[in-house]
């Protein structure tokens, strides 16, 4: 399923999915530690899937926030360019 497929799902759909994902990924993981799997670009193909999904999950919770509501911004560590 493609990011256009994607965001045509509620948030939902979306957090099931993810968890689908992340199962699947787990029992991939799980498979071939015991066995050789037969197409290793599975991995991949799963990582992605769940990162897309974590991305629209993101930008609907920041685009749900009210508008003064500044997104928190990371500290930055070391001495940096001057």
């Amino acid at each position: 399923m493609n990011a256009r497929e994607l965001r045509q799902k509620d948030m939902d759909d979306l957090k099931k999915m993810l968890a689908e994902e992340r199962k699947g990924l787990s029992n991939l993981r799980f498979r071939s530690a015991v066995s050789e799997i037969e197409n290793c670009a599975q991995f991949g193909k799963s990582r992605r899937q769940i990162a897309r999904i974590l991305t629209l999950l993101a930008q609907r919770e920041r685009a749900g926030k009210p508008e003064g509501a500044a997104p928190a911004r990371p500290k930055q560590t070391g001495s940096g360019r001057q």
